[in-house]
C-alpha cells in the first residue's frame, strides 16, 4: 500500500493511508482467538518520522448470533496487538441477531522512525459474529491509520 503523500500542504505533519472494503456481505467469523479481519484488504502500511505516532481508527456494525455474542476489534502494530484479551472495542448484541456499531481508536506511544504494519484483528465469543456497515445491501468496514506528529 502507497504511503500518501501530506495532508492540506503540512509537510511531514500528517500522512495518512487509509482502507474502506465495500462487499456485498458482511465479514463472517467464528474464531474465539483473535485473527485478520481481511489479510488482504484491512493491513495497512505507514510510514512514520522521528518522533511520531500513529493514529489508527475504525468504524464498523458487528452483528452476533445470540445474546452474549461478542464480537472484539483490535489493531497489530507490527505483529503485536496492542489491546487486552478483549481488544480495544467489543460490542455485543442486546436481542438476538442485534447489531450496533464497533469503532476501536488508537493512538501509539512515539514509534521508532520508519514504515509499521498496522492490522485489523477480531474474534468473536462464540457463535458466527458478523463485521461489516450495511449500505443497501453491502456490508462496509472503514480503516485509518495517519502517523501524527508530537
Amino acid at each position: 500500500m502507497p504511503v500518501l503523500p501530506a495532508v492540506f500542504g503540512l509537510p511531514n505533519v500528517l500522512r495518512d493511508t487509509y482502507a474502506s472494503v465495500i462487499r456485498t456481505d458482511d465479514y463472517s467469523i467464528t474464531s474465539t482467538t483473535f485473527i485478520n479481519l481481511d489479510a488482504i484488504n484491512l493491513i495497512l502500511t505507514i510510514k512514520s518520522g522521528t518522533g511520531q505516532r500513529i493514529l489508527a481508527m475504525c468504524i464498523c456494525d458487528h452483528n452476533g448470533t445470540a445474546i452474549g455474542d461478542y464480537g472484539y476489534l483490535d489493531f497489530a502494530i507490527d505483529g503485536v496487538r496492542q489491546g487486552g484479551a478483549d481488544g480495544l472495542a467489543q460490542r455485543g448484541p442486546e436481542v438476538g441477531s442485534g447489531r450496533g456499531k464497533i469503532t476501536p481508536t488508537l493512538l501509539t506511544p512515539v514509534l521508532p522512525a520508519g514504515y509499521h504494519t498496522v492490522a485489523l484483528m477480531a474474534r468473536v465469543a462464540g457463535g458466527t459474529g458478523r463485521f461489516g456497515l450495511m449500505f443497501f445491501g453491502t456490508g462496509r468496514v472503514d480503516f485509518r491509520v495517519r502517523s501524527v506528529a508530537p
